[in-house]
């Protein structure tokens, strides 16, 4: 082990032999200090504090590793090596030095993710970085590159210019005097964010930089002092108000950003990237516990493939993509990779809808449906209670194979319903070489009209999910996706949460689902998988929307916050703890408005428990049909999502739910907690 000190004879009073003793410069010493880290530089050095004194600024090893590389004796790729503990400590060393020199207009955090195009350029770099890979876990980006000896300066220069914020990473190598033009350019054209992975004396010999001319100086600037992957992951962090920026110089660059110099930005108001441990959990059970539980049902062919995203107290802890798009293991799941959400796009899409639009006034869960459904009015339907609905006390028939209606007898389609090409009123795409009448949901909503209806007690059932869709849009005056991705998914940054992902997507990036023998005849992939929903044109309440993990859990993550996230309140705080609250506990109805919720009375700890012995009353959640499930838990700041294609090649695969594979992992979150 290393322990840090000013000199020798200080580190010797620490009771270490000089074997286990690691001198550091007085000014990377100050530098640590004044990055809020002193408390660990100034502990009492009696004989129960030295182990950890020793173990706890191990860390500063990596502040060498700057010293060394100028010498020509390091390398840049040194990550942290030495256990869960000190990893998490080394990743909170690097992210309180990230020094914040300009932040005009308050640029730093990112704000508008809906409105704001951004491009990421690294310079001295021709492959993707950490650095851009995890700009884009926050929101769309666009990558760009540019080396020593490129000659389309020009080019790239108005290519970037068309962006509203331009983020740029100035890496170790050769700066010419071409790069510094072209970042000039940008300062003039557009807004830029430049972050230096380089050392401060190289910062203050580029006067075109660092130059108070306005023209010139971009209005973010972070210094990183070097360049890992740490410092890259933690910098695009810092941008978007994952983390906050802490640091102050430790040493004077030029007369314009003196010893101590920093501004401090706000951090906790997106998520953060980092450790187990970084979130009071350990990593040793946490990782062991959910690759082995995955890892089992891989093996016993319950999925394919799937990914697990899980964040406490605002942090991402895990994150990983296992297995393959299909059994015929033609491609690997990746973490950015979509999937068909089934049943959890009723939290997703038209729940959420109803909570913003309760929020603005022109929407009451405790009114009633023909208050705002015509096709229901003078139905048995129009007076049931929206409270009743939402909760599946209401009565309504569980599920209608509306799919039927679409087919002859002898298995082919009726012409006037489903053609092999587009044309006309045949424009909605159910699946390849298959266009719907556009007038079929309003058979649906007949069908649905006409339903039997049945005693007012708990009986999950998805009709009036087909409903909401279009009264989101006659209570908002806006298309139904354009409505959520504007107000909702967007000002998230969540731009891999959506319907019709072929027309975003190329099929590589898109999970299929499963083979549907009985109507469409083909594998599913890139539609959703539900047929009802199929026939609504994909747009519909009940299924239809698609998301990778990451995205789909700053939904997740900003109802563990009660609306809040990016700084702004999304969704008024009072409305969403009412509808993740339990509305009829006395009815042993373990539903809240929208929302699933753990057993009533069987919370003992025990097997039986749902989801899971840990979760507490106040979580919330919802499962999908295709293997997918979402659980937030604001007691003990967790969220975490599961996505699978479980129905590949058939949903008569019931080994997801008999193995108890997704509540299993939440389990394992919880039970890996080390610091509550």
């Amino acid at each position: 082990d290393l322990i840090i000190a000013e000199s020798m004879d200080d580190a010797l009073a620490a009771g270490l032999s000089d074997n286990f003793i690691q001198v550091l410069d007085p000014k990377w010493v100050h530098s640590a200090r004044i990055c809020e880290i002193d408390k660990y530089m100034d502990l009492p050095t009696s004989a129960d504090t030295a182990e950890y004194r020793a173990r706890q600024v191990l860390a500063f090893k990596y502040w060498i590793i700057q010293q060394d590389v100028a010498a020509g004796k390091g390398s840049q790729e040194m990550i942290p090596s030495g256990g869960p503990d000190q990893s998490a400590f080394v990743r909170d060393l690097y992210a309180h030095s990230l020094t914040v020199l300009n932040n005009q207009k308050q640029v730093i955090p990112v704000k508008e993710l809906g409105n704001t195009s951004i491009a990421c350029l690294a310079l001295n770099q021709q492959r993707m970085t950490d650095f851009q890979l995890m700009a884009g876990q926050y929101t769309r980006t666009e990558n760009y590159f540019w080396s020593p000896g490129s000659d389309n300066n020009d080019d790239l220069s108005k290519q970037l210019a068309g962006y509203d914020l331009v983020l740029a990473g100035v890496y170790p190598g050769e700066l010419t005097e071409e790069a510094l033009t072209l970042l000039s350019s940008l300062k003039q054209q557009t807004q830029l964010i430049v972050v230096w992975f380089v050392d401060p004396a190289s910062l203050e010999r580029c006067k075109s930089i660092v130059s108070g001319g306005a023209a010139l100086d971009p209005e973010g600037l972070i210094l990183c002092y070097e360049q890992n992957p740490l410092t890259e992951k933690l910098s695009a962090q810092l941008i978007f108000g994952g983390i906050s920026g802490r640091g102050r110089l430790p040493v004077a660059i030029g007369d314009q950003y003196p010893v101590g110099y920093g501004i401090t930005t706000p951090g906790g108001l997106r998520l953060q990237y980092g450790f187990p441990e970084n979130a009071g959990l350990s990593s040793e059970k946490l990782n062991h516990n959910i690759d082995s539980i995955v890892a089992r049902g891989l093996e016993a062919g319950a999925y394919p493939g799937c990914q697990v995203i899980v964040a406490r107290k605002g942090t991402v802890v895990f994150q990983k993509a296992y297995g393959y798009h299909t059994y015929e293991q033609r491609i690997e799941v990746r973490n950015r990779d979509l999937y068909d959400l089934a049943s959890v796009t009723k939290i997703s899409g038209p729940l959420p809808g109803l909570m913003l639009l309760e929020g603005m006034g022109k929407f009451s869960y405790q009114d009633r449906l023909g208050d705002y459904c015509p096709a229901m009015k003078g139905s048995d339907k129009a007076d049931l209670e929206l409270k009743d609905i939402l909760t599946h006390k209401a009565g309504l028939y569980p599920w209608i194979a509306y799919h039927e209606n679409t087919l002859k007898k002898n298995g082919q389609y009726k012409k006037r319903f489903i053609r092999p090409d587009a044309g006309g009123k045949y424009s909605l795409q159910v699946a390849d070489r298959l266009y719907l009448s556009n007038t079929y949901k309003e058979k649906i909503f007949r069908e649905i009209r006409k339903s039997k209806l049945g005693e007012q007690k708990y009986l999950y059932s998805g009709l009036a999910f087909f409903l909401f869709p279009t009264i989101i849009e006659e209570l908002s005056g806006m298309p139904y996706e354009t409505f959520l991705s504007e107000n909702i998914y967007h000002r998230l940054g969540a731009w891999e949460l959506l319907y019709h992902p072929r027309s975003s997507f190329p099929g590589s990036r898109i999970v299929p689902t499963e083979y549907d023998s009985l109507f469409r005849k083909q594998l599913v992939h890139g539609y959703v998988h539900d047929e009802g929903a199929a026939l609504m044109g994909s747009y519909a309440g009940n299924a239809g929307l698609f998301a990778s993990a990451n995205d789909l859990l700053k939904l997740i993550e900003m109802y563990r916050r009660m609306g809040s996230y990016g700084g702004e309140q999304i969704i008024p705080a009072d409305v969403l703890k009412e509808y993740s609250s339990y509305q009829f506990p006395e009815l042993e109805i373990r539903r809240g408005l929208g929302f699933d919720k753990p057993l009533l009375n069987e919370n003992d700890g025990t097997p039986k428990d749902y989801p899971c012995p840990g979760a507490p009353p106040s979580s919330f959640g919802h499962s999908g049909f295709t293997g997918t499930f979402v659980w937030a838990d604001p007691e003990n700041e967790i969220s975490y999502v599961f996505l699978s294609n479980r129905v590949h090649t058939t949903r008569t695969n019931q080994l997801l739910y008999e193995m108890n594979i997704r509540t299993n992992i939440l389990q394992s979150v919880y039970d890996s907690i080390i610091d509550p």
